[in-house]
């Protein structure tokens, strides 16, 4: 797995960056994102809350009319830049250690909004090549 999370980091940080650098401490605080998945014809909604000591934890509800889904990954956080890796240590109470790296496209007191650089996109539930998320601060209680 150290390995595997190496790489994912050098890739990222080596790879030329097409955009300016954002501040990492806007990162800390809770998010909320909501979107279609376009590959499972269900909405997804986010609750993503990003602790100041790295850590992260992601909920997400994904339902239909015949579906309704809930799911938890806690994991690690990197932010630097541009660039973002979350890497898993559980996905829904097993462990884990996928790890993803995201493009920040913009990074503030109140938006969130990135892309996937170098994700699995095996591993994901839901839709992942070239998708953008947008998440909105919540509540600045963890910030700073």
């Amino acid at each position: 797995m150290i390995s595997r999370i190496a790489l994912v980091f050098f890739a990222c940080w080596c790879a030329p960056a097409a955009h300016a650098s954002f501040n990492c401490d806007d990162v800390p605080g809770q998010w909320w994102g909501d979107r279609f998945e376009e590959s499972l014809d269900a909405e997804r909604t986010s609750l993503i809350t990003f602790y100041p000591d790295g850590h992260y934890r992601f909920e997400f509800h994904t339902f239909n009319e015949s579906s309704d889904q809930h799911a938890v990954d806690i994991g690690v956080w990197v932010c630097t830049g541009n660039r973002i890796i979350f890497s898993d240590r559980l996905v829904n109470g097993t462990a884990s250690g996928n790890v993803h790296a995201y493009e920040i496209l913009e990074l503030d007191a109140t938006y969130f909004v990135f892309k996937a650089i170098a994700a699995d996109c095996n591993l994901f539930v839901g839709d992942c090549e070239g998708v953008v998320y947008g998440l909105t601060r919540l509540a600045a209680s963890l910030a700073k």
